[in-house]
């Protein structure tokens, strides 16, 4: 059904709305363009100054997938070198900036490399009529993910340095590209060296065929024409809409900022990186757009692959995530063999930007596979074992609860 100019305010707007739903994981409020700067928030300063501080080095690796090349930007952190890697990969509407408050606290023990993906941040953003009908699925982008990381540890190695294990993290889309990576067939066979490094996988709110759900918020967003988006700024809708998403987008008064709105609008209203994200969406999980029903034997055939996942798991969930809700990790979590689920109380969709102390100490707990006590989360190690509950430790920033 074609979309007329009278619904702009109705249907077209909506589109945007949703797109600040799906980023952030809530819905909209009043606008608000008041929004603090994260130089506003002392914590979230400091984190910034030590993230701008940190050394660090942008490669832009030629990814090559059918004959189609991509430069695929991997932003290199020197943090303490032992020998292991922390390999962050954002989610959609973002780039690696995701992770600008969470990789200064990772940095304190390990090397941290932050991917943009296809389309995203400083990476190639090529049209997806110029690419292959899937160049923008989990799988494409699982595989140049993983040229570039070879690309990168082959480097290494010619250099005579050694060559780090690596800990894979994902956030929402970026953990079915980490999914990908691990357990396809074609990309276990092309980097098998690649793939002995890898120690472990960590996902945050993944979106992944293993949900068995639709997800509302992305149709819309895949739906956005040029035109709405055109007329909207003009009006100056988009940017109101992207204001008032952030605005309500965080169970956390003061983690709405202005630099989170202005980064989705400036997405928004960039051709290129609006039809990037909409392809990715398109072809995140195996949907038929016209029944709004799941492609079963697509989605039994890559569920299947979940045996391949040979490396430790664990899935972190925000029990407020309006965007992937939160009983959808439990359901991952038995379909993955091993894995094990992490539950945040007053946490939405957007973990990396809610609570990026938390998220830093579960790496770095994960990584070590030393428990660390902290608060308000419930670590689920299956669906027959207890609930287990753990304080706050030292040296993490304690809730607002405002």
């Amino acid at each position: 059904m074609k979309t007329s100019p009278q619904q702009l305010s109705g249907r077209g707007i909506t589109a945007l709305a949703a797109a600040g739903i799906l980023w952030l994981g809530t819905g909209c409020t009043t606008a608000k363009y008041a929004l603090p700067s994260h130089t506003d928030i002392p914590e979230l300063a400091q984190l910034r100054e030590r993230y701008d501080a940190l050394d660090r080095q942008l490669h832009l690796v030629p990814t090559d997938r059918n004959g189609h090349i991509v430069n695929v930007a991997v932003h290199e952190l020197r943090g303490k070198a032992t020998g292991s890697v922390v390999v962050l990969i954002h989610g959609c509407l973002s780039n690696h900036e995701t992770w600008q408050f969470v990789a200064p606290c990772l940095a304190r023990f390990h090397e941290v490399w932050l991917i943009d993906l296809p389309g995203c941040g400083d990476s190639d953003k090529p049209r997806p009529k110029d690419l292959p009908p899937d160049g923008y699925s989990p799988v494409a982008m699982a595989d140049r993910v993983m040229e570039a990381l070879t690309a990168r540890l082959e480097a290494r190695r010619l250099q005579g340095q050694p060559v780090p294990a690596l800990h894979l993290v994902g956030h929402s889309l970026g953990g079915s590209v980490v999914l990908r990576m691990v357990m396809e067939p074609e990309l276990r066979e092309r980097y098998p060296d690649t793939l002995a490094r890898v120690d472990d996988l960590l996902l945050m709110a993944p979106c992944d065929v293993g949900l068995n759900a639709p997800v509302p918020a992305f149709l819309p967003i895949v739906d956005l024409k040029s035109w709405q988006v055109t007329v909207g700024n003009w009006l100056g809708m988009v940017r109101q809409r992207t204001y008032s998403s952030v605005a309500g987008g965080y169970n956390i008064r003061n983690r709405a900022l202005r630099e989170d709105a202005e980064l989705l609008h400036a997405i928004l209203s960039n051709r290129d990186t609006r039809q990037a994200l909409q392809a990715m969406l398109e072809q995140a999980v195996p949907w038929d757009r016209e029944t709004l029903r799941p492609e079963w034997p697509e989605i039994e055939r890559q569920k299947s692959l979940y045996d391949n996942i040979d490396r430790p798991c664990l899935i972190v969930w925000g029990q407020r995530d309006e965007v992937l809700p939160e009983w959808m990790g439990h359901h991952l979590r038995d379909e993955i063999p091993g894995a094990q689920l992490v539950e945040l109380a007053l946490c939405g969709h957007s973990i990396p930007r809610e609570w990026p102390d938390k998220a830093a100490a579960i790496i770095e707990d994960f990584i070590r596979e030393r428990p660390r006590q902290v608060c308000p989360l419930r670590l689920t190690r299956g669906p027959d074992q207890a609930v287990a509950s753990f304080l706050q430790p030292a040296g993490v920033l304690l809730e607002n609860n405002d």
